[in-house]
């Protein structure tokens, strides 16, 4: 177990932020921890009822799609408007972490999509610095928004049983730029 960077979020701490802006991709999933899409937990079905971000008339699992280390959440071809990402990415190794900040940043900004991720609190790692803190107004860049949960969050291992979180987290939300009217 120790090494793992498949956690998945609780599923109460993931509907509590799916009911703030109903995700209808997870970047960084693998098959069995899928929080959107993936195969219906009603008897074996695959979610068909509803629309993208919906719950499954089925199982009420998130419709949407969902990419795993082999199709590669880090591909910014993946993402476009009306994409409401959820990622909650491996932190190791810090080079995928960047990855997956850097994409977050580039395609709201330039395709349209809008993320939510789970981080840990580093605020004096690259991608903090880059992507998520404006040093020059001493506040977060613009259409960015972050806030530190008020505690730890418990992450489910692969083996199901809860983790010992080690520091807070961190939730950064990066949205598009507003349309020029």
């Amino acid at each position: 177990m120790a090494g793992s960077t498949e956690y998945r979020t609780p599923a109460e701490e993931f509907m509590r932020q799916h009911a703030r802006l109903a995700f209808n991709v997870d970047a960084a999933a693998t098959p069995e921890n899928a929080l959107v899409g993936g195969s219906c937990k009603a008897e074996g079905f695959i979610h068909r009822f509803g629309a993208p971000g919906q719950a499954c008339g089925l199982c009420g699992g998130i419709l949407g799609r969902f990419y795993t280390a082999e199709t590669d959440g880090t591909k910014r071809e993946h993402y476009g408007p009306g994409d409401v990402v959820w990622a909650n990415p491996p932190y190791n190794p810090a080079s995928l972490l960047y990855r997956f900040v850097e994409t977050a940043w580039l395609t709201s900004r330039e395709q349209g999509a809008t993320w939510q991720m789970l981080l840990p609190p580093a605020v004096e790692t690259r991608w903090f610095q880059n992507f998520i803190y404006d040093h020059e107004l001493n506040r977060a860049r613009d259409r960015v928004d972050y806030w530190f949960p008020p505690k730890r969050i418990r992450f489910i291992r692969p083996d199901g049983k809860p983790s010992s979180p080690r520091s807070g987290n961190l939730y950064v939300i990066f949205r598009p730029p507003l349309e020029a009217k």
